[in-house]
């Protein structure tokens, strides 16, 4: 596949997005900040466009507090935030060291520069959010004993995976975040594959792509995998193979019991069929999804630039066309209001882009 866009060519294999640029190659260990000052060079806005940054991505880095480091636990001293909540009947400090010292991963508590760090998210814009804690958890017991531990002081969870939320809830206010990350492992075999809630979309299609398959998704590579299931995933193979969760075979969830259950189209059916989009919210953490993928296909991506004025007509021959066009293409429209910069202060209007892949 190449794409062109502004003089730059860009080669990558097929459906899949691995590799899309070598800039991009460590996509596991990129931070977010660093990844917003990759693409904003421009060269590769076309092939993440899914990432869709925006000018308030180019912020500063966030506030980070002092703190101490001791038995997987980051935290405030005694009579920090902790202590006080657990005068007000939540976890004390020493609750939260308790829990540290059961999980393999780590706990982050408010005041430590760890806590600051991992609590960010990809848009800049929920910086401010103050999670209770952040639980970064390494094995799917040490989610049973961190939804366990929430349950027993009445707290409630966000579970994060990429981070990419709209409305920032992977880190909401007052909340224990389950950061996923550290539960990345991707497993394909044979038309399947198994995806820890963690994994990126970057790790997905680099597994895939070495035995030609895939499964439809975006194509930002930082996006979280379950996150992008869990609310539907549209991307640009959804026309020929449907929506990422239309591909889910099973999944794996610790509900708010801390039991650890399987759901497929069989077994618990009803938990299975929330994942695939039947459900505004799944009663559990996620902790794994199974998909059936597809083979993979050669493809051109192609980018028309049209005049500001044109937009309306481009809009409405998009929609006309799309409508009787083969179900192994697909097209985008594009409205660039910024001049195509990452500037909050910049005015006037760039002309619609449309691209399309066949």
């Amino acid at each position: 596949m190449r794409t062109h866009q502004g003089g730059t060519v860009m080669a990558y294999d097929g459906p899949n997005q691995a590799p899309i640029l070598a800039r991009l190659r460590d996509m596991d260990h990129i931070d977010r900040r660093a990844f917003l000052a990759v693409t904003a060079a421009g060269a590769a806005a076309a092939a993440l466009a899914g990432c869709s940054p925006t000018s308030s991505r180019a912020a500063g880095s966030a506030a980070a507090g002092g703190g101490s480091s001791s038995a997987g636990l980051a935290a405030t001293s005694s009579s920090g935030q902790s202590a006080a909540a657990g005068a007000a009947g939540g976890p004390t400090l020493a609750d939260w060291k308790q829990l540290a010292g059961q999980i393999q991963g780590v706990v982050l508590l408010p005041g430590s520069t760890p806590y600051a760090q991992d609590k960010l998210l990809f848009n800049p814009e929920y910086d401010g959010a103050k999670p209770q804690a952040v639980i970064r958890p390494k094995t799917t017991t040490d989610v049973q004993r961190s939804i366990a531990f929430s349950s027993k002081y009445g707290l409630h969870v966000s579970p994060r995976s990429g981070g990419h939320s709209y409305i920032g809830a992977s880190a909401a206010d007052g909340t224990v975040v389950i950061d996923l990350r550290e539960m990345a492992a991707v497993d394909a075999s044979g038309s399947s594959v198994s995806v820890q809630a963690g994994a990126n979309l970057y790790s997905v299609h680099a597994a895939l792509a070495g035995r030609n398959r895939t499964i439809p998704t975006g194509t930002c590579p930082t996006v979280g995998t379950s996150g992008l299931t869990l609310g539907g995933g549209l991307g640009t193979e959804s026309r020929a193979h449907g929506l990422t969760c239309d591909r889910v075979e099973s999944v794996q969830l610790v509900l708010p019991d801390s039991s650890l259950v399987t759901a497929t189209a069989s077994t618990n059916s009803d938990l299975y069929w929330a994942a695939r989009g039947g459900s505004s919210a799944i009663p559990g953490v996620v902790t794994s999804l199974g998909y059936g993928t597809s083979s993979t296909t050669d493809r051109g991506i192609f980018r028309a630039t049209f005049p500001v004025g044109s937009a309306t007509q481009v809009l409405e021959g998009w929609a006309s066309w799309l409508g009787s066009a083969s179900r192994d293409w697909w097209a985008n429209v594009h409205l660039d209001l910024s001049g195509g910069r990452c500037d909050p202060a910049s005015s006037g209007s760039a002309p619609p882009v449309a691209s399309c892949s066949h």
